[in-house]
């Protein structure tokens, strides 16, 4: 099934700073947290629907996250805690929510912090998948401070949207090639996360 060839794939033999994330291959040696979000996030989403999944393999994401954080900067890297992106907040905090410990420490409360400090703006790379996330990690992990940073999120998304519906991609951003069905998916969950509708997203 899709569970277990995904839970196999994050227990491949891997150097440690890998150990406990995902990345291009079923089979791959390395890991990066983007790669790694989205694995954490599918198997939430089959969890909250009822298939039972490893909670070992989720811990193991957890702490692989975790090696990705700069406790003290509340900074994310992709592969190394050394290299932040601004890009990797979001999804950072989505993959630390799913460990209860780890909702309101210190780590958590510090990569909020630096979201909602340092407000994405209208230009990429990245824009819609880190507005996505910020939304989706926010909401999970503290919904409260999603619900402040949604006018933020709002303002930002619907002054940009197209008068057909979908939207158009800010200068520097590199997402056009993924179409406009991608940038307007991306767009109207992050629109629409703050009333936790959808169970996969909800604290």
């Amino acid at each position: 099934s899709a569970v277990s060839v995904t839970e196999s794939a994050a227990q491949v033999k891997k150097k440690k700073e890998f150990s406990g994330g995902w990345h291009y291959t079923p089979n791959g040696d390395h890991s990066d947290l983007s790669l790694s979000g989205w694995q954490v996030l599918s198997l939430h989403a089959v969890d909250q629907a009822g298939i039972p999944i490893s909670e070992k393999v989720m811990k193991q994401a957890v702490s692989y996250t975790v090696s990705l954080c700069d406790p003290k900067a509340g900074s994310v890297g992709y592969n190394s805690a050394n290299a932040p992106r601004d890009t990797l907040k979001g999804v950072g905090l989505l993959c630390l929510s799913m460990d209860k410990q780890h909702v309101s420490s210190e780590l958590s409360k510090k990569i909020a912090d630096a979201i909602t400090k340092q407000p994405i703006e209208w230009k990429g790379p990245w824009f819609f998948y880190r507005i996505y996330y910020e939304a989706a990690g926010l909401g999970r992990a503290y919904p409260d401070q999603l619900t402040k940073y949604q006018k933020h999120i709002d303002k930002i998304l619907l002054a940009h949207q197209d008068k057909e519906g979908w939207w158009h991609t800010p200068p520097g951003d590199n997402e056009a090639r993924y179409g406009k069905v991608y940038r307007t998916s991306l767009a109207v969950i992050a629109l629409s996360l703050h009333q936790h509708l959808l169970p996969a997203y909800q604290p």
